[in-house]
């Protein structure tokens, strides 16, 4: 009776399957979070998701993005923003960052009358010299997207020079509108953990070289 095939011998027969499916399978269960070094291979470029009709250009630059009128429970987000090797890091890569508040709103969906110059819960900031950012917010609310609620998310646009610019969504794991939801891709879960007081949401993005 031949050998039994090794589990190296058995990838390379299935090189047309299990080989390619692999990274695709690490890469949906977390390789953009803290774990990402340990997902070797798989470690892959951040998935756009879609802008959505609430963009504003032009948010001033801000790490803490909390005024006195924002409802929500707080919220830390910090990471890292790397090239596609997923360890060079891109210091001074711009996040564009803009949400809703705790209860669902965003300042320009027509619920709250602001000055055309003010700017809620949006803003931009730099990744310092090893490629990490963190800024204060709150946690987002859900909001009606025709007959279901989306689930919580946080939108980001990310440039770097040399890279192609990114536009996506990040998302809470455990939402109650995380199944269902048409937008969201597993891959843009964000870690959270509750050890720093307020919650705290981790994610690291992997740019694309142009």
């Amino acid at each position: 009776m031949a050998n039994a095939p090794t589990r190296r011998s058995f990838l390379q027969m299935s090189a047309g399957g299990l080989w390619l499916a692999a990274p695709a399978a690490l890469w949906a269960l977390g390789c953009r979070t803290r774990e990402a070094q340990a997902c070797g291979p798989a470690c892959s470029a951040t998935e756009p998701n879609i802008e959505g009709p609430y963009y504003r250009d032009g948010a001033p630059f801000r790490a803490d993005l909390v005024e006195a009128d924002v409802r929500g429970t707080p919220l830390v987000l910090s990471g890292r923003i790397t090239s596609a090797d997923c360890r060079s890091p891109l210091a001074g890569a711009v996040l564009d960052v803009w949400q809703a508040d705790g209860d669902g709103h965003y300042d320009n969906d027509g619920t709250a009358r602001l000055p055309a110059d003010r700017f809620r819960l949006r803003g931009k900031l730099k990744a310092d010299d090893k490629g990490a950012f963190s800024l204060r917010t709150v946690w987002p609310g859900h909001y009606l997207n025709g007959r279901t609620y989306r689930p919580a998310h946080v939108h980001v646009k990310v440039s770097a020079a040399g890279h192609r610019p990114l536009t996506t969504q990040l998302y809470f794991p455990g939402d109650p509108y995380n199944d269902g939801d048409p937008f969201i891709r597993r891959s843009l879960i964000m870690d959270v953990s509750s050890d720093r007081g307020a919650p705290h949401a981790h994610y690291d993005f992997v740019l694309v070289p142009s």
